[in-house]
């Protein structure tokens, strides 16, 4: 049986204030990082047909290559974000990290809301291993022909 997360039921409120905050941070670090990017490209949650049956929509995400201009994504992205919910710890940490080691996504960064903090990992070979931010908080991720430097610590400022 295929995974559709879009049909999850939630228990009270499925998306916080606090995660929809996240995201909007990620998505604006995203676009200024990739501006001048005719190679990459950051999109919110947006179907992504892993196969036939298995569909999900990442938080945030960037897919490099091809412009997308398609209903749904077909490709793996290169660099995909998952905010933590309660309701979404199980699905974030296991499920959808192994999804993505096995689809091929380079770079998985979980982001904690709850303890302000992020968890990347890089697939190397066929595994996710865990990566370390440098002193100031960032990140750097290799895109193919885009490099960027991601500022974590950006995330969680009020």
């Amino acid at each position: 049986m295929g995974i559709d997360p879009r049909n999850s039921v939630c228990h009270g409120s499925c998306t916080a204030v606090k995660h929809q905050r996240i995201s909007n941070k990620i998505a604006y670090q995203l676009e200024k990082l990739l501006k001048n990017s005719r190679h990459c490209n950051a999109y919110l949650p947006v179907d992504w047909e892993i196969t036939e049956y298995t569909v999900v929509q990442p938080d945030n995400m960037v897919v490099c290559g091809e412009n997308i201009e398609e209903e749904k994504l077909t490709i793996p992205p290169v660099l995909v974000f998952e905010i933590l919910s309660p309701s979404s710890t199980r699905m974030d940490r296991i499920i959808k990290y192994q999804l993505y080691q096995e689809a091929g996504v380079k770079y998985y960064c979980i982001v904690d809301p709850e303890s302000r903090s992020a968890e990347v990992f890089q697939l190397k070979g066929n595994e996710y291993k865990g990566m370390r931010e440098d002193q100031e908080g960032k990140m750097t991720f290799h895109l193919g022909e885009c490099i960027i430097s991601f500022d974590f610590g950006e995330l969680f400022k009020e």
